[in-house]
């Protein structure tokens, strides 16, 4: 999936937004004394429906065949541009 420039950076971000993740439920039961457990439920799934807008959105087009939609300065546009100009110039007669 990712050439050997890009992995270090790949992992690095997956790790990161693995971490991330514990830190949700540590909010949650910090707000818990404060909140009722129907809004912090609402707010949650309001959280996750975005997500999935997002996901949505930003995940057009088939990847396998590279008909990506690629917003410009985005890092998924930048590993693509790389990819690309690595097998325009890699070519041997």
């Amino acid at each position: 999936m990712a050439g050997p420039d890009d992995l270090a950076g790949l992992t690095g971000i997956y790790y990161t937004l693995t971490y991330a993740g514990f830190l949700p439920p540590t909010v949650l039961v910090a707000l818990s004394a404060r909140l009722p457990d129907s809004v912090m439920l609402a707010a949650v799934a309001v959280v996750a429906l975005v997500c999935l807008v997002l996901v949505t959105v930003g995940g057009r087009g088939d990847p396998w065949n590279g008909s990506r939609v690629q917003r410009p300065g985005s890092y998924v546009s930048c590993l693509t541009c790389r990819t690309n100009r690595a097998l325009s110039t890699d070519r041997t007669p």
